[in-house]
């Protein structure tokens, strides 16, 4: 019963076959139809054959649209990659500028070791300075 069912509907554009009509309104709009009103100028098309579709064209389109979406996936997953190792960069100067910001704060003295192994302290403007930069670090890292 299936393939009796099957059968038919693969046949059925073989039986039934209307031709199709093609027709220009009074406002120059085109309709196509079995069905075109009285008193209007047909053009009738050929429908013979129509039931058989040249799949190759679509099929190489849907390849290069494949190739196109999988380029973009790549590209998305790379930039995605790109971003994540930025944000761990950020992670770590914002942890390194919130550590340094918190030294400079405390009010004792503040050294940085020169070369030769002496020390080089900090005077309070340069202080100041440095606390302004790293607060200013800390706002573009720590998101």
């Amino acid at each position: 019963m299936k393939r009796a069912w099957l059968l038919l509907a693969l046949s059925w554009p073989l039986f039934v076959s209307a031709d199709i009509q093609k027709w220009v309104d009074s406002n120059g709009q085109v309709h196509y139809g079995e069905q075109p009103p009285e008193g209007t100028r047909l053009e009738t098309i050929d429908t013979s054959g129509s039931n058989v579709i040249d799949t190759s064209d679509m099929r190489r389109r849907a390849k290069a649209l494949d190739k196109q979406f999988e380029s973009r996936r790549q590209y998305e997953k790379r930039q995605r990659q790109a971003q994540e190792k930025q944000q761990k960069k950020d992670a770590v100067y914002c942890q390194r500028a919130k550590q340094r910001l918190g030294i400079y704060r405390q009010k004792v003295p503040v050294f940085t070791t020169k070369a030769d192994g002496s020390r080089d302290y900090v005077d309070d403007e340069e202080r100041r300075q440095v606390i302004a930069s790293l607060k200013r670090k800390i706002r573009r890292y720590c998101h």
